[in-house]
């Protein structure tokens, strides 16, 4: 008996860790990866709100996630988008698209609004 539920507990472990990481996960992976490091004094863009997923991005792209790279100008318009990362390919077109059309508040350096690179990420698992 004890035998049995020691086989049956190694089992659920072993699944449990061959599962690998969740889509949040490989988001936050991208996103750290294709970071670019600052000159002191700068501030990226932002998104100006939460990017937030649509209820319909939500149920069509389960275990998905997406890497963008935004080049926003000192006035916080987007002045290119591209898709760097995405195990969904129509998840990846999504959120460039998301991303392309937000509003953003311009990086700065010492105050000063100026054009910058931002890498934003979504997970959806």
């Amino acid at each position: 008996m004890f035998q049995r539920l020691v086989l049956v507990a190694a089992t659920a472990i072993a699944a449990a860790c061959a599962t690998g990481p969740s889509a949040r996960e490989l988001a936050a992976q991208c996103n750290a990866r294709h970071q670019e490091a600052s000159q002191p004094g700068v501030t990226p863009a932002k998104p100006a709100l939460a990017l937030r997923p649509s209820v319909e991005a939500l149920r069509d792209y389960p275990a998905s996630y997406a890497c963008v790279a935004v080049f926003v100008n000192e006035r916080g318009q987007v002045t290119d988008a591209r898709l760097l990362e995405t195990n969904t390919p129509p998840m990846g077109d999504y959120f460039l698209k998301l991303t392309s059309q937000a509003k953003y508040i311009p990086g700065s350096q010492n105050g000063n609004p100026i054009a910058t690179r931002a890498v934003i990420s979504l997970g959806i698992d």
